[in-house]
């Protein structure tokens, strides 16, 4: 922790107050966001579509993070500067990806095609809330991470298939697949078929 506290320009026991342990460093606070975000999407808005409740989510996200933006920014510094600290962070964006998928996917099975489409839509949106995050939290403390989160979700539109989006409209916000799994797995297998 010594190292950890160096990193972050901060005491050892600062450092020990904002994070018992390395892991606590790492993991601690993406636990708090993806508990946010599932509270976030747990109840669908009224004729709302799940690209919009996905949004609404990452936008509660990138709030919390800007609430917490002096231990974020610190944690970030240490995650940079501590490169055995990266590899146990696939970890959680493993469980953000399943998180992601199970909230894409409709009830009703998917074909290999739809699997892999609803799949690059979640590695895209892992991907840009990682790098949003890490970006972030180097930069200048004046950058507003909601501002930045909406931007990237805006580039992110286009790639968003109009079958889902006729689906959720049909479905009138009730989409929760029973087996979230199952389409994971398709889109898992299919992936190490290629």
């Amino acid at each position: 922790m010594d190292d950890v506290a160096a990193a972050a320009g901060v005491s050892r026991r600062t450092a020990y107050r904002h994070f018992p342990s390395k892991d606590d460093l790492v993991f601690e606070q993406p636990r708090r966001w993806l508990g946010a975000f599932d509270r976030e999407v747990a109840t669908p808005v009224p004729g709302e579509t799940v690209r919009e409740r996905c949004r609404r989510g990452l936008l509660a996200v990138a709030a919390l993070i800007r609430a917490n933006a002096d231990s974020v920014r610190a944690a970030y510094r240490v995650y940079h500067a501590t490169p055995s600290l990266r590899g146990a962070n696939g970890r959680l964006q493993d469980e953000w990806f399943e998180r992601l998928v199970e909230l894409l996917t409709p009830s009703r099975r998917l074909g290999a095609t739809q699997s892999l489409q609803l799949a690059t839509v979640a590695g895209a949106l892992v991907g840009t809330t990682t790098m949003l995050v890490a970006v972030w939290s180097t930069a200048p403390p004046a950058g507003d991470i909601v501002a930045s989160t909406t931007a990237a979700l805006d580039q992110l539109d286009p790639i968003w298939p109009d079958w889902q989006m006729r689906l959720q409209h049909l479905s009138n916000g009730g989409m929760r697949n029973p087996n979230p799994g199952i389409n994971f797995l398709i889109v898992r297998v299919q992936y190490h078929l290629d």
